[in-house]
């Protein structure tokens, strides 16, 4: 039996009477013995990548403290089950610092999109998003674009399909007294099946309707968030428009700030003016800091006065701290 085990532990790379006690040992010790890939990892914003032995991307993570957050991992709480997988083939552990969450998390999004890591439970994928529209008399949920989207529930937009006509299209929440009505004589007629049928597409549909109304809110928003730079003494500048982040410009000192917010207000002008889909993951995640802004966040309208403000008191708590008060003096010029 002895020899059986060690053929099998040859066969997963052991060599050494170390390795085969690295083998032997506990899912939490083997965990624990990767902790020295964390090192280094500085207290700020960034955004995490686990590698395995080949370089392949295992988990992309963001964090608002990259070496807390790290440190988490090794640890003996459990994770969850993906992510637990990829802590055990995870080899090196690469991160990217970054200014503020904000950008960690739109970073986190475009990296999980592009490199579609397997330990991400829930990647993004705009090709599924569905829109409902007409087909002949009724309604379906359908891959072509169309004013009623995008959702992301391809299953609820199909039930909700179902319970509209094409001529309730426009103003689906109009057809909820007619179903509800309906429902009712079903169960008065004791048809429960029918019933129960048709209480699942109103409680889609309602579902949808709030989608849609949240989406048309969030499509007419026109902001700037304005964030710290990793830079000192900068700031970011995201343009909102259009359902999408329009612009990202750094805002340096100096008269460069105005030039760079005139080049991210021109471009969420393009954004207004033409027909781009709405970017609903990007969108949703935006919304999500505009609920609980963390302190950083400066949300200002599109204007070019407002902004530079935005920045130049982001900017101030970004700047290092003077390594003496050389007392009184001349005020020096503004940063923007």
């Amino acid at each position: 039996m002895l020899l059986a085990l060690i053929g099998l532990a040859q066969e997963r790379g052991a060599r050494t009477v170390a390795d085969l006690v690295g083998l032997a040992a506990t899912r939490t010790r083997r965990v624990w013995d990767k902790r020295h890939l964390a090192f280094g990892a500085p207290p700020r914003p960034g955004v995490y990548l686990f590698h395995d032995r080949d370089e392949q991307v295992l988990y992309v993570g963001r964090a608002r403290d990259l070496r807390a957050r790290l440190r988490s991992y090794f640890r003996s709480e459990r994770q969850r089950p993906a992510v637990e997988a990829a802590l055990g083939a995870v080899e090196r552990i690469e991160w990217r610092v970054v200014g503020s969450e904000l950008e960690a998390a739109l970073e986190e999004l475009r990296l999980i999109r592009e490199l579609r890591p397997p330990a991400n439970a829930r990647v993004a994928r705009p090709d599924r998003h569905v829109w409902l529209r007409k087909r002949g008399d009724g309604v379906v949920a359908s891959s072509q674009p169309s004013p009623l989207g995008p959702l992301r529930s391809r299953r609820q937009a199909q039930l909700a399909a179902r319970a509209l006509t094409a001529d309730e299209l426009e103003r689906p929440a109009a057809a909820l007294p007619r179903l509800r009505a309906r429902l009712a004589a079903l169960a008065e007629a004791r048809r429960y099946e029918d019933a129960a049928r048709l209480r699942d597409r109103i409680a889609a549909l309602e579902r949808v309707c709030r989608e849609l109304d949240r989406l048309a809110a969030l499509n007419a928003l026109q902001r700037c968030l304005v964030v710290p730079a990793v830079e000192p003494g900068h700031a970011r500048a995201f343009f909102l428009a259009g359902g999408r982040v329009a612009a990202e410009r750094t805002l340096p000192p100096g008269g460069g700030a105005h030039l760079e917010v005139q080049a991210g207000l021109a471009a969420a002008r393009r954004v207004l003016v033409s027909d781009t889909a709405v970017d609903l993951d990007e969108l949703l995640l935006i919304a999500s800091f505009l609920r609980k802004p963390p302190p950083e966040l400066k949300v200002v309208p599109l204007e070019q006065p407002a902004i530079l403000a935005a920045a130049r008191h982001v900017a101030v708590r970004n700047s290092p701290a003077p390594v003496s008060d050389p007392g009184p003096g001349p005020q020096g010029p503004s940063l923007f």
